[in-house]
């Protein structure tokens, strides 16, 4: 991991040394006030039929082409400045009974001929309930109300890039699952895949939907606005999947596809570009603009956790979205909307603390109006389009310093104001480049083993009357600090930063067990057979708690390649932590903990051997010799151990071969129950159930 570590901060390292040295280089194009602007228009669609424009979504498959839909479900191809009339869906000839399109979404790899989602788009939808398709629903196992709607969400796959047909035998979307709820009006508000999330990453396909919170329901974990994620490709029986990392898993008051609820006046939302478990939620709120980050795993609900908001005087008229582009510098990455206030405005805040609230743009355009419906699009190079979506015009928005006539080369004259202020940023960026190369340089010298080793304690002892335990730090003799073994709250082993032992002293389960120390025991030695090359880091961690929150983080062993950076040996370490576990649980729970079995290891008796090793005949012959110098004559010679009581080479390599086998058939099968489980394919008994008769299986073959 901390080869990862340190991997990952050089790629930091790189990506800001070229962010700074493009801020120099698009220094003079940066202006400190606000602009006022007009706008150029972009795309000029025929629309002969009339349609009214719902929502307009990129098509990446083809340049300046469109999908937009309406609110009834069609959707349309726009492509070469025309809308066609003919729509590539018609939702309600699939779904005589659908009252409204919520929103449609792209597959990332719509454009990726080889990968799966390749010309495939997701729409939601609502329509009265189905009973013959219950076994689509995400039911809220707290709410028996009877639903009169239901919300469907569909994947659409097209056979080819016409959009003519679909890919399916029927010639008809798959249905991915149904949401019961209560009124028309409490539909999914936004559908949508992370953008920033790359082909090779786990979660890479996952699908994102918020879910507007019903006010009469705000203690149910599904209806008090949530925003739930699934993998929408089928996995075997079922028509989607649950990505491992959704936080709550097997938690029994929240469906396994909720990452966040309690979100009562839920919008929108927008990914983290840094890979971070956080999103960025937009509230809705007639009066003020207001949004919030929010963590993977938060429960909002009567007040658990507090959200810090993020606000702007102005109240949010559009969709909003996050600047990446480059003609606005100063405000990239702040968050982008349009607000009426005697005429049209791009309000950007900046979504770090203090939160700053700027008017990027007025928009002087008389065509427009405050009954006006605009939209916010970006282009492919993430620069801002603003959609009118009344008159089917898609506008750039151009800074009064762009050339209104773009085949010509023209200079722009700065004013000394504005040179000033360019001399004046070379003089704090230059500063900063480099106060940057050397605080990266100690962040990498910081995430280096050794250095994370002198942050944590190294050793522990437990006292001969097992009542204590003192912990060291690296290269001490004197214990740094003594904990009272009945006072631990919790203990948690790390191998390799992955959790493989939780002990907690508020639930009985919890307690060690011989099945449980034989997991822990195959977890140490797969991972003992892989091999140490390329600097590959091996670390083992215990993190106690005591019952005053106070956490003790230990790393009773590391090791980097062919350097081993703890006193201890591996399998002297494994084997103390198995003693440890078993001593913290009998003495929490020494009613509930089981007798411990100590499994000796087989050796098959072997004839007596006739031929002895060269060294041992030596040693035995040599033996006799002295013995007969030095003894009594009546004495006899001590005669050698025999060696027929040990197996020979060849028959201990067998037993080692068929134990390791053994080993590697046990891991793999209870690998395939642990992802069953974890995609909700098996239940916690049935899990249990499985798992003890493997290993009961494996116990009779011994």
């Amino acid at each position: 991991m901390h080869y990862l570590i340190y991997n990952f901060s050089n790629k930091i390292a790189f990506k800001a040394y070229y962010t700074l040295i493009i801020l120099l280089t698009f220094l003079g194009k940066v202006h400190a006030e606000a602009l006022n602007s007009s706008l150029k228009v972009y795309h000029h669609f025929q629309n002969q039929s009339n349609i009214k424009w719902q929502a307009i979504n990129k098509n990446p498959s083809t340049k300046q082409s469109y999908f937009v839909h309406d609110d009834v479900g069609n959707i349309h191809l726009v492509k070469d400045n025309e809308i066609n009339a003919e729509p590539i869906i018609h939702l309600k000839k699939h779904f005589p009974q659908a009252h409204l399109l919520n929103d449609i979404s792209l597959h990332p790899s719509f454009k990726l001929q080889q990968d799966y989602g390749y010309l495939t788009l997701y729409t939601a939808h609502i329509e009265p309930p189905d009973n013959s398709k219950s076994a689509l629903r995400i039911h809220d196992n707290n709410q028996q109300n009877e639903h009169k709607f239901e919300i469907v969400i569909s994947e659409w796959q097209f056979d080819n890039d016409k959009f003519t047909s679909f890919k399916t035998t029927k010639n008809r979307p798959r249905e991915v699952l149904r949401i019961p709820t209560f009124s028309i009006d409490n539909g999914i508000t936004q559908l949508g895949f992370n953008p920033y999330m790359k082909s090779w990453n786990d979660n890479y396909g996952n699908l994102y939907f918020t879910l507007k919170a019903d006010p009469n329901k705000p203690d149910s974990a599904l209806y008090s606005g949530s925003i739930l994620r699934i993998n929408p490709k089928r996995f075997g029986l079922k028509n989607y999947s649950i990505p491992e990392r959704n936080p709550f898993i097997n938690t029994e008051d929240i469906n396994n596809e909720i990452i966040a609820t309690g979100l009562t006046s839920l919008f929108e939302i927008h990914w983290s570009k840094d890979g971070k478990q956080q999103l960025l939620v937009t509230q809705s709120n007639p009066q003020t603009f207001s949004a919030a980050t929010i963590k993977y795993g938060e429960d909002f609900r009567k007040n658990k956790t507090e959200l810090t908001y993020i606000q702007a005087p102005l109240p949010q008229q559009s969709n909003s979205v996050i600047y990446r582009g480059m003609k606005f510098a100063k405000f990239r990455n702040n968050i982008i909307y349009l607000t009426w206030d005697n005429h049209w405005k791009l309000i950007a805040i900046d979504n770090e603390h203090p939160f700053e609230v700027s008017t990027l743009l007025t928009i002087k355009n008389n065509d427009f109006s405050k009954s006006s419906k605009l939209a916010l699009l970006t282009d492919e190079h993430d620069e801002l389009l603003v959609v009118d979506k009344s008159s089917n015009v898609i506008f750039t928005v151009n800074s009064p310093t762009e050339s209104s006539h773009p085949n010509k080369k023209q200079t722009v004259n700065k004013t000394p104001a504005q040179q000033d202020y360019v001399n004046f940023s070379w003089i704090i960026l230059i500063p900063l480049f480099i106060a940057s190369i050397v605080i990266l340089r100690r962040m990498k010298k910081s995430n280096l083993p050794k250095a994370l080793l002198r942050k944590q304690f190294a050793k522990y002892e437990v006292h001969e009357n097992k009542k204590h335990l003192t912990i060291y730090k690296r290269h001490e003799e004197i214990a740094s600090t003594e904990v009272n073994i009945s006072e631990i709250k919790r203990c948690e082993i790390f191998l390799n930063n992955n959790l493989i032992y939780s002990f907690n002293s508020s639930e009985a389960q919890s307690c060690f067990s011989n099945e449980k120390e034989q997991m822990l025991n195959l977890s140490f030695s797969t991972e003992k057979r892989g091999k140490m090359i390329d600097d590959k880091v091996r670390k083992i961690e215990m993190v106690l708690t005591d019952q005053t929150s106070h956490t003790y983080p230990i790393c009773v062993y590391l090791r980097k390649g062919n350097q081993r950076l703890t006193s201890g040996k591996y399998e002297e370490i494994c084997k103390q932590l198995i003693d440890w576990c078993w001593l913290l649980s009998q003495t929490i729970f020494p009613a509930l903990t089981e007798e411990r079995i100590i499994l000796k290891p087989v050796v098959p008796n072997t004839p007596n051997m006739n031929k002895t090793n060269k060294s041992e005949t030596t040693d035995a012959q040599s033996l006799n010799k002295n013995h007969n110098v030095t003894g009594a004559n009546n004495a006899k010679p001590q005669e050698p151990k025999s060696l027929s009581t040990t197996p020979t080479d060849h028959n201990t390599a067998e037993v080692d071969e068929s134990v390791e086998l053994k080993d590697i058939s046990l891991i793999n099968a209870l690998d395939k129950l642990g992802k069953l489980k974890q995609q909700g394919l098996l239940t916690e008994e049935e899990f249990n159930q499985a798992k003890a008769k493997v290993l009961n299986n494996l116990t009779q073959n011994d």
